[in-house]
């Protein structure tokens, strides 16, 4: 009996240790275990990854996408050279004049004059400027969104001056077509002359030209983002914009008498000034696609604006005569280039096309900070530019306040031109 006991605690323990061993039947009915997930490694990175440099696009539902970028680009620009159509300086030997009798000193045709000044186009050096720009995704999709920016180049000038020596050395003039009644023909405005047969009274003087230009414009677009295609990522763009050309042809010709004048020094000062302002305001289209690999990218962007210009024109100028000079003494209206006849305001629009292109490359610092570098060409269809707007045939009777005889000469201009601008630009953009 004592062995029977034995065999059942045995064949007890055996079960049960078997039973440990083994996992556990669940109910025919019982609901399954849910899965446990793998735990994530610890300090695994998070990749955000960037379709392209300065679009921020996403596609719907795509996470690490901005919602908002922001971009500043320094700007080193060249402005398309401001026309001189006309001879405004002219030089002469002395001895060449005294030898020409019956011609006028300094005037365009006679013996021995060359233009130094006028003729050609006036460039100017490269203007530094400032662009800024922000968008924004308007919708959770980031399909819809706007963008503006707008840039602003610093005043660029060039100066033209040149003067004789104390003893009127050499003949300076600024020439120009007499139409006077008696005259018709080439004729200098005297600015320095030495004492020769023909001028027992030597005077010097100088004679300053000076052009200046600025450049700014701004644009507010809305953004409409199209997604992967070509290769790439695109948008199109619909908008508005503004862009102001504001330029200005200053001379000033300065002529005092010397000591050598036995009644005294005297002075003729002339100066006129020609300023130009072009005002655009227009609808614009536009698209812009990139590509972009390993955190490098290329962009390239194209707009279009088709709008109207307003042109503004200014003309002034004035003379200042003192005693001893053999003419009339006052100030008076007019100079040069600039006469009653054609000083005074003009206004015009005129329909434009502006076409502007930009291509850029950039790298991804990280992901949200951008450095790039590109190039722009915008081109302006229709400017009135300030020296287009000289009139090289002058009727001299109203001179000193005098009466006009005759043609009524310069004439009021309005001549119209294209403009264009180009260069580089190098920034950063924030994304986020």
């Amino acid at each position: 009996m004592r062995k029977g006991l034995f065999g059942s605690i045995a064949a007890l323990v055996a079960g049960t240790s078997w039973a440990i061993g083994q996992a556990p039947v669940p109910p025919a009915n019982a609901p399954a275990a849910p899965a446990v997930a793998p735990a994530a490694p610890v300090g695994e990175p998070v990749i955000r990854e960037w379709t392209t440099s300065g679009l921020p696009w996403s596609d719907e539902g795509e996470t690490g996408a901005a919602s908002f970028w922001g971009r500043v680009d320094y700007l080193l620009w060249w402005m398309k050279p401001t026309p001189i159509p006309i001879p405004l300086a002219t030089v002469q030997n002395e001895a060449i004049a005294v030898n020409s009798p019956g011609t006028f000193d300094g005037a365009i045709g006679s013996p021995g004059v060359a233009i130094i000044y006028g003729g050609h186009d006036q460039g100017f050096p490269g203007s530094n400027g400032l662009r800024l720009q922000v968008g924004s995704w308007l919708n959770g999709n980031r399909t819809f969104g706007i963008e503006a920016s707008g840039f602003l180049f610093e005043q660029r000038t060039s100066i033209f001056s040149v003067s004789s020596d104390a003893n009127g050395n050499p003949i300076l003039t600024v020439p120009v077509f007499d139409l006077e009644p008696g005259v018709n023909a080439n004729f200098g405005y005297g600015v320095s002359h030495p004492l020769d047969v023909n001028t027992p009274n030597p005077f010097f003087g100088s004679i300053t030209y000076t052009s200046s230009i600025r450049l700014w414009g701004t644009d507010v677009n809305g953004v409409a983002n199209m997604g992967e295609g070509f290769g790439g990522d695109s948008r199109l763009l619909a908008g508005v914009r503004f862009l102001d050309l504001d330029e200005s042809f200053k001379g000033f010709k300065y002529a005092p008498n010397t000591a050598n004048n036995p009644a005294g020094p005297g002075l003729i000062y002339r100066q006129n000034a020609f300023q130009t302002q072009n005002t655009f305001y227009g609808g614009q289209v536009g698209a812009q696609t990139g590509w972009s690999s390993g955190g490098f990218s290329v962009d390239v962007k194209a707009k279009l604006a088709l709008g109207s210009t307003h042109q503004n024109l200014s003309v002034t100028g004035g003379s200042i005569i003192t005693p001893n000079t053999g003419l009339p003494v006052g100030q008076f209206p007019g100079g040069d280039n600039a006469l009653t006849t054609n000083i005074g305001r003009q206004q015009k629009d005129d329909f434009t096309v502006i076409p502007e292109v930009n291509l850029e490359v950039g790298y991804d610092l990280n992901s949200n900070l951008r450095a790039f570098v590109g190039y722009t060409f915008l081109y302006d269809s229709s400017v009135i530019r300030p020296g287009d707007q000289l009139d090289y045939y002058v009727n001299r009777t109203q001179d000193e306040g005098g009466t006009l005889v005759g043609p009524a000469r310069p004439a009021p201009m309005f001549n119209r031109t294209d403009f264009f601008a180009h260069g580089v630009n190098l920034g950063l953009e924030v994304r986020y």
